[in-house]
């Protein structure tokens, strides 16, 4: 029985998840990703993904526009990042860029292009990209040899790399990532050489574009994959790919590089589980049945534990090293990943001999079998050329700035579930539904603008407010109900009460407040907490600033202590204080701070109706 895949002849508009899911705190990817293509006929020997998910199918630039603006409405999301397995390899991309470019710049969102050719980004790209943040340029060389590149079919020129570069920095890029390979088929250790004086012909290029310019290097383990050209290639044992990093890292020592590796040992498991047959069910179960969890995480990859389990099942961990014979019958035989057979002996056979198989897309039909319907490879399509000039004359971030500026203070409140949130994903909330909402926000210069908001004093994690602070800058006035619809877009527990203008010459928030009102509210069931927790507190909080007022009274099953406190001036929140109390006498506790104020002579003004300090 042969197990056929499935095939998405078109990707359709209504396919593509919508609304996207966007959590409070930061996630890994974590901003709007699009998939403008699917499909690589680029042929890398390693690449199981270029194999199995031919041929290649494509999004048009109306599409992939469409859906960014659609998704961002909805997300608020400032960076969209264009994915594939070869975005470089999209027709006419500066075309795309464009587009998104007139659609996306004024919202202040960013368009992010990761892994690129060498080549593939040009001046006319980075002018369009660049209009708003910077976000990283991967590229990906694989290999520091032109004779290793040969061997894993990557046509990649060092002086295009090194043109690319250059081109980067040029436009202002601080930094560059370089993605390369180690223990490849044929690999020896001039092919390392070649590595490191291809990143010190980079480190040269960044030298002279001053000491903010950095390079990431990351290093990573070759492991043989099923339905590749080199699934029946031997895997280096960990010793090995231990010293060829090892190589590398004695020979880059310049503090410009920032050289990064995966664990050769975590590479050996995922070797052994990559080319493995049933038999390995039951070490995989006795590894999680002994704590096994998140072992992508380095700090919770346990080697010995895992050597052990495959021990006790009688597997030896290092029996997926050696090199397999092409006439062999494989665990994954009977799957049908769309390349014939025949096509990854041709290409295995032809590493050896360090031929290139070009591109389908720009040469002739490889015969890989991926083609089921028999037609011939897609072929570039000649579109209409991106015309940066133009683009960019109509993009609002070029036009002269108005001279208007309207600074409003907004006074919000933090509860229920986002007091569990911390203050940095707060501003993010805040930022987002401010994007969301649509409100004329005014945004710093430099290469990373970022909303003109300053905030109050922070509020540690748990800690509720019910009268915080913000001030923003707008470039005018807002339409009427624009408090309202700002809170239609953020998260359950933030919500903006009422705001004012106040003058732009008035101090930030963070000098005026020097004193806040705080309600802590202590369950008393199960024992009440006695004159003592409160004397404590007080004691307490009179060692670290001043006490302006302080009572308590019994509510029904807790006591309730309120107190009126300096804060500000290089001591530490009183939050911090009260909760060391409170967690030592192990009650349960919720601390709200109820107001900010800004305090002179004992008279006390919300922080939200002051607009100036009064002089001496």
């Amino acid at each position: 029985l042969t197990i056929r895949r499935r095939i998405e002849p078109i990707l359709k508009d209504e396919d593509f998840p919508h609304p996207p899911i966007v959590p409070i705190i930061p996630i890994t990817h974590d901003r709007l990703t699009l998939e403008i293509m699917r499909g690589c006929t680029r042929g890398c020997r390693f690449c199981s993904a270029g194999m199995l998910t031919r041929p290649v199918r494509k999004r048009s630039a109306d599409s992939v526009t469409w859906l960014a603006e659609k998704g961002i409405e909805a997300s608020c999301w400032d960076e969209v990042s264009l994915v594939s397995l070869s975005t470089s390899d999209y027709d006419d991309l500066a075309l795309l860029v464009g587009k998104l470019t007139r659609v996306l710049a004024e919202r202040r969102v960013s368009i992010s292009l990761p892994s690129m050719r060498p080549g593939a980004f040009s001046d006319e790209i980075a002018r369009l990209i660049g209009r708003t943040k910077k976000t990283g340029l991967t590229f990906a060389p694989e290999a520091g040899s032109l004779d290793l590149r040969n061997v894993i079919n990557k046509n990649v020129d060092e002086n295009e790399l090194f043109t690319t570069v250059e081109t980067a920095f040029r436009n202002n890029w601080d930094s560059v990532k370089l993605y390369f390979m180690v223990g490849l088929p044929y690999e020896t250790e001039g092919d390392m050489d070649g590595l490191v004086k291809m990143v010190r012909s980079v480190e040269s290029i960044c030298r002279g574009y001053g000491r903010r310019r950095k390079i990431t290097v990351s290093l990573s383990p070759f492991v043989p994959r099923p339905h590749t050209p080199f699934q029946w290639e031997a895997q280096q044992p960990p010793e090995t790919l231990s010293e060829r990093i090892s190589h590398v890292r004695k020979r880059l020592p310049d503090r410009r590089i920032k050289l990064k590796w995966r664990d050769p040992f975590m590479a050996q498991l995922e070797g052994l589980l990559a080319r493995g047959d049933r038999t390995l069910g039951e070490p995989i179960f006795r590894a999680w049945k002994a704590g096994s969890r998140f072992d992508s995480w380095t700090d919770r990859f346990d080697y010995d534990l895992w050597k052990r389990c495959l021990d006790e099942s009688g597997i030896a961990f290092d029996s997926g090293f050696e090199a397999r014979d092409s006439s062999e019958p494989l665990p994954w035989g009977h799957i049908d990943g769309g390349v014939s057979h025949e096509f990854l002996v041709r290409e295995a056979e032809k590493s050896a001999s360090r031929e290139l198989t070009p591109d389908c897309r720009e040469g002739t039909c490889s015969d890989c079998g991926a083609c089921t319907d028999k037609k011939p490879p897609a072929r570039r399509e000649a579109q209409e050329p991106g015309d940066v000039g133009r683009i960019l004359a109509g993009d609002p971030l070029r036009r002269k700035p108005a001279n208007v500026r309207i600074k409003f203070r907004v006074r919000y409140s933090k509860q229920a579930e986002m007091r569990l949130a911390s203050h940095l994903d707060t501003v993010r909330c805040i930022q987002r539904g401010l994007r969301r909402s649509g409100a004329p926000v005014c945004y710093s210069e430099g290469f990373s603008p970022h909303p003109r908001i300053s905030f109050g004093p922070p509020l540690p994690l748990g800690a509720a407010g019910e009268s915080e602070c913000l001030d923003i800058l707008l470039t005018r006035m807002p339409l009427n109900g624009w408090i309202d619809r700002l809170n239609e877009c953020l998260p359950t527990g933030l919500s903006m009460i009422e705001s004012r203008v106040i003058g732009l010459n008035c101090p930030s928030l963070m000098r005026l407040v020097n004193a806040a009102a705080y309600s802590i509210e202590i369950r008393t069931s199960g024992g009440a907490p006695g004159e003592d927790l409160v004397r404590g507190i007080g004691d307490a909080l009179s060692g670290r600033g001043k006490i302006f007022s302080m009572t308590h009274r019994a509510e029904d099953d807790k006591l309730v202590v309120d107190i009126k406190v300096s804060i500000g001036a290089g001591s530490p929140g009183p939050e911090k204080v009260i909760e060391r109390i409170l967690r030592e006498s192990q009650v349960h506790y919720e601390i709200i701070r109820k107001d900010l104020f800004v305090e002179r002579d004992g008279v006390f003004s919300p922080a939200f109706m002051t607009e100036r300090q009064e002089e001496n």
